[in-house]
């Protein structure tokens, strides 16, 4: 991996952190989740294809934060093999 893409890699981990501590973004991933939630309570059991999209719609939220804690991981641990080059070099 060159330099550059490691600094890339390091850059959209400090953002993705960034996202994660954003306050805003966190009530509405909440918000959009009790409302999936109480609109998937408020379904007849029946009705299956509407609660698979909501359910789906769920996942994909859950996903995204995922993707979202991965990138910051991959981030952080990035930051940690670039010190560990400068300082054994």
């Amino acid at each position: 991996m060159t330099e550059e893409e490691q600094n890339k890699i390091i850059a959209m981990g400090r953002e993705a952190q960034a996202l994660q501590t954003n306050s805003a973004l966190e009530a509405v991933f909440s918000s959009t989740l009790e409302d999936l939630f109480s609109r998937w309570c408020g379904t007849a059991s029946e009705d299956t294809a509407e609660r698979m999209a909501i359910w789906s719609t769920a996942q994909a939220l859950r996903e995204f934060k995922n993707t979202l804690d991965a990138f910051v991981a991959t981030g952080k641990l990035e930051e940690t093999n670039r010190e560990f080059d400068r300082n054994n070099k």
